[in-house]
């Protein structure tokens, strides 16, 4: 009774997590759909490339910037007492405004270089030092979110993501609609201004608690340390994805990168919306509990059977609905991006055991198995992703994505089993392979019967099993 009590209330409080951000960000979403889908029709597949790059470029040297503090923050501000709470806090804007400073400059400075390294000429030199600010609004507004995140004040977070996403898209609208591609700039930079700005209000009180410059050069010395061996494992797998582009780019055209885009969009961002809603809760408690192995590996087991769960249903309806999806998105000029979609979308299984995993790591400040575990995983995609290409385009791809997933997951959970001896559920090999099963009859019944056919023949049985593994005992 005691093991099903505790794991009813670790999905009490995932339900309340998906609860809060699944509502919230599925308004989200919706403002991004229909940025997604103006951008579609005004800009075409060549401006959506042109924003695919020129975000591919900017992730990178935002992510760089910030050293990961956000990863590193949300467990030092976790595991802190109330009374150390507050410094912790301070400490963090603080050492964000630093980093951010010396991204933007570095950005400036480099913008010749990345306007001839990314689309191979000097032409949008003046978009990236136009684009430059965006990077310091990127790092503060990463170290925010870590804020309310480690604070567990997660409708405040939640709310700012709200509001920030509709402001965003209310000043994309009229710009994209007078501008066209000159708006691609001014849009990008709206964007993430917006997004610091309503990430500002929680965090407007002025701290009671305000650290020396010892403890400021302490805290700055500690994240350099831990923020840069996280960055450097994320950063490969950045730059794989990055360099992917590039080479696409040059063996295609920038509207076939636009394609890969929207693919790669609806995968991981739209899909993600889920792992991001019960990361918020899950990785602070995974903090809190991270030396405690027993404990720990219930909650990983736990919260990798719940993902399964909830993407089972998830997975049937994008496979079911996947040009309609498209065309709600993007355009029919897109539609080649169906084989990518209808093949990458089974690797949103490996990515849910890959990211609990990963986030064992993290919460342990492992910075060199981390590195480890993402060169693999950034090395993979690379490499299966040029191959993919060349001998099956989109659907190449796609089984290259679900290949990156496969070798993370793996090389994780040993990384994880030898080095922490964190102990898995027995139960969720049959599970994945379950998951698997769904997907393999979900496409196979589309093929033979139509796209109705997995809507009618797994959601009705499967909803069910879903929701009664979500229910609160």
């Amino acid at each position: 009774m005691g093991k099903i009590a505790q794991k009813s209330r670790l999905s009490a409080r995932v339900v309340k997590a998906l609860g809060i951000f699944g509502s919230i960000q599925l308004i989200t979403m919706i403002c991004s759909v229909v940025r997604t889908k103006l951008v579609a029709v005004w800009i075409g597949t060549a401006g959506v490339g042109i924003i695919s790059l020129y975000n591919a470029t900017l992730d990178l040297i935002k992510f760089l910037a910030s050293l990961d503090i956000n990863q590193c923050a949300v467990p030092e501000i976790a595991k802190a007492s109330a009374a150390e709470k507050p410094a912790a806090t301070y400490l963090v804007k603080r050492v964000s405004f630093v980093f951010g400073t010396v991204g933007s400059v570095a950005t400036l400075i480099a913008s010749p270089f990345l306007s001839k390294l990314t689309f191979g000429s000097y032409d949008y030199t003046w978009g990236f030092a136009l684009l430059s600010p965006t990077v310091f609004c990127a790092v503060l507004s990463n170290s925010l979110t870590a804020i309310l995140q480690g604070l567990d004040r997660l409708k405040e977070l939640a709310k700012a993501g709200l509001y920030g996403s509709l402001c965003a898209t209310v000043a994309a609208i009229p710009m994209f609609y007078f501008m066209r591609c000159a708006a691609i700039v001014p849009v990008l930079i709206a964007y993430q201004l917006a997004a610091m700005i309503f990430l500002l209000v929680p965090h407007l009180e002025k701290s009671a608690v305000v650290p020396g410059r010892a403890e400021l050069r302490r805290a700055l010395g500690s994240y350099l340390r831990l923020g840069a061996g996280l960055t450097l494992g994320v950063a490969t797998g950045m730059a794989a994805d990055y360099l992917l582009r590039v080479y696409i780019n040059s063996c295609a055209s920038i509207e076939t990168v636009g394609i890969f885009q929207a693919g790669a969009t609806i995968i991981k961002s739209y899909v993600g919306i889920l792992f991001t809603a019960i990361c918020m809760e899950y990785f602070p408690r995974l903090s809190a509990t991270i030396r405690r192995r027993r404990i720990t590996s219930v909650v990983v087991s736990h919260e990798i059977a719940m993902s399964l769960w909830i993407l089972m249903p998830v997975v049937v309806i994008f496979i079911a609905a996947d040009r309609l999806i498209v065309n709600l998105l993007y355009s029919q000029s897109f539609m080649p991006v169906i084989p990518l979609i209808g093949i990458a979308i089974a690797s949103t299984f490996f990515r849910a055991v890959s990211w609990c995993l990963s986030l064992v790591i993290v919460a342990r400040g492992d910075s060199v198995r981390y590195i480890l575990t993402e060169a693999v995983s950034g090395a993979s995609l690379l490499v299966l992703g040029i191959a993919g290409w060349h001998f099956g385009g989109m659907a190449g791809i796609g089984a290259a994505i679900v290949g990156q997933f496969v070798v993370h997951a793996l090389v994780t959970f040993l990384v994880c089993r030898r080095c922490y001896s964190l102990e898995l559920s027995k139960s969720l090999p049959a599970l994945l392979l379950m998951a698997l099963a769904v997907w393999g009859a979900a496409v196979g019944l589309k093929l033979w019967l139509g796209w109705w056919a997995p809507l009618v023949a797994l959601l009705p049985w499967l909803i069910p099993i879903t929701v009664k593994r979500l229910k609160i005992r």
